[in-house]
């Protein structure tokens, strides 16, 4: 049973924090704040790690190339967002610095590196 508990716990986060990815790292003033620090890159990689983790967790038949895969189509979508809500060019690099996040983040999981295991009792 705990299990599934945690399977769905990981799943949830996973889409809380792409539906965030959206509305808050959408917003132009956190990619200016972003941007004057030098943190930008670092940011992308970091989240999309830790999507592509959480997603990773909460579906873990799935293969490492389709949870990468997955979340590099979000941070595609989150830059298309970006485009047409401000305005914003596509940025390619930033797509480029998830699918890094991403799959690194899916990789650490399938290989037991990040976040704690799934439990069954």
């Amino acid at each position: 049973m705990m299990l599934f508990l945690n399977k769905r716990l990981y799943l949830f986060c996973a889409l809380m924090m792409s539906i965030a990815i959206f509305f808050v790292a959408g917003r132009p003033a956190v990619g200016e704040v972003l941007n004057g620090s030098g943190l930008h890159w670092i940011a992308h990689i970091a989240t999309y790690a830790v999507l592509a983790a959480c997603y990773g967790k909460g579906l873990p038949r799935a293969p490492a190339l389709l949870i990468g895969g997955l979340v590099v189509a979000i941070g595609g979508l989150h830059e298309l967002y970006e485009v047409i809500r401000y305005g914003i060019d596509f940025e390619f690099h930033d797509v480029f610095y998830d699918g890094v996040g991403a799959f690194i983040g899916a990789l650490l999981v399938r290989y037991g590196f990040v976040l704690p295991p799934v439990v069954e009792r």
